[in-house]
């Protein structure tokens, strides 16, 4: 079971090292750009995505989704 979960935390750990640096990007593209810039709802969305994908993960990595022993 040890070695199952490895390849998941190690997947894991590589998706928030990426969303964290689209999250990073998104806050320095917001504190450039104007409020009525047309591209500020994009960018947004992109934030707010990444936030929700590392709320996803951070499910997937919870103990509750480990499989259960003999499974």
């Amino acid at each position: 079971m040890q070695d199952q979960e490895l390849p998941r935390d190690r997947i894991a750990h590589d998706l928030m090292n990426q969303l964290g640096i689209i999250i990073g990007f998104a806050e320095l593209l917001l504190s450039e750009i104007a409020a009525d810039d047309p591209r500020r709802a994009d960018i947004e969305e992109m934030h707010s995505a990444a936030n929700r994908a590392i709320a996803l993960v951070e499910q997937l990595d919870s103990p509750e989704s480990a499989p259960s022993p003999g499974t």
